[in-house]
């Protein structure tokens, strides 16, 4: 039967979430043989891009991580703890709507009105996105520990290790993005990726810009620099 909008499964969600994620890929591949195979990864899609990386990083030429961050901070494993405890009152269906808002009002502070202009600088991206019933809606209590999990089993310098070590790797950041604690995220990220003795990586940051770079008053040069990373690694 299947569960409600937002929710990844009663249990092994997330590493449902890889598999589906790797589907799409492996589908591609075989429509596309004679194609090389890069992933773009966005936002919470990164997180779940990092495991699929873990799981099947050969098959791809290489792989662009947005929006994104680095091992958990504190703050994400208390987050955990009050899910989990939601859980047991309310059960893993249902939604984590005070703790998703907490989230998102966090990320939003620094912006104000409207709601959500922290995926964007560009006010018509960000009414868009409010206008869309198919975005900002809640993930279960389930959902936000799958994720959560996750996160936190994705920290470590042996999780990397388990990335091909040659694998092109392009991280793109917003210095304004809050997912990506203003830079400080990516920061921890690049440091496990240089622990792990992970080469190939390459970072390009834009000051002033938040969540959503594709999306973002400056989308046009974010752009270019995929095309042109892409081009140098083809």
């Amino acid at each position: 039967m299947p569960g409600p909008r937002g929710h990844f499964g009663d249990s092994g969600g997330w590493k449902g979430l890889i598999d589906d994620a790797w589907a799409v890929s492996n589908a591609l591949q075989q429509a596309y043989p004679q194609l090389p195979l890069f992933m773009f990864a966005h936002s919470m899609g990164s997180f779940v891009g990092q495991g699929v990386v873990a799981a099947h990083g050969a098959a791809y030429e290489g792989v662009i991580f947005s929006g994104t961050n680095g091992p958990p901070p504190f703050n994400e494993r208390l987050l955990r703890t009050w899910a989990a405890l939601q859980k047991i009152a309310s059960g893993g269906r249902a939604p984590a709507t005070l703790l998703q808002k907490s989230v998102f009002d966090r990320y939003n502070k620094p912006f104000g009105l409207p709601a959500n202009s922290w995926l964007s600088r560009d006010p018509d991206e960000v009414r868009k996105y409010n206008n869309d019933r198919l975005c900002g809606f809640d993930l279960t209590l389930q959902a936000w520990i799958d994720l959560l999990d996750g996160r936190i089993a994705q920290g470590s310098v042996a999780f990397f290790e388990r990335w091909p070590r040659e694998l092109p790797v392009l991280i793109i950041a917003g210095l304004a993005d809050p997912v990506g604690d203003n830079g400080k995220g990516v920061e921890r990220l690049l440091d496990r990726l240089r622990e792990a003795d992970r080469p190939r990586v390459t970072y390009k940051s834009y000051p002033d810009a938040r969540h959503e770079l594709t999306n973002e008053t400056n989308h046009e040069d974010v752009t270019a620099d995929l095309i042109r990373w892409i081009g140098g690694v083809l």
